[in-house]
């Protein structure tokens, strides 16, 4: 048994920016940042549990000085 018989190469996936720049090339660097900055809001988004909205009234509510200096 070979690896493409066991990996789905269209689907692997590594969060190592540079290791995508050097196999795959820069194009799959971007799509790599644009879904880990995805997931970054994403989480920042539903920690508490309940939706909490990326703008300046959500981020109002944060107790982070340098989160509020950005609104």
């Amino acid at each position: 048994m070979t690896y493409y018989q066991i990996f789905d190469l269209c689907r692997i996936y590594i969060n190592n920016i540079h290791r995508m720049v050097q196999i795959f090339g820069i194009e799959s660097a971007n799509r790599t940042l644009i879904r880990e900055i995805n997931r970054i809001f994403l989480d920042y988004m539903t920690y508490e549990g309940v939706y909490k909205a990326c703008n300046r009234f959500g981020l109002k509510t944060n107790a982070s000085p340098l989160q509020k200096t950005n609104i």
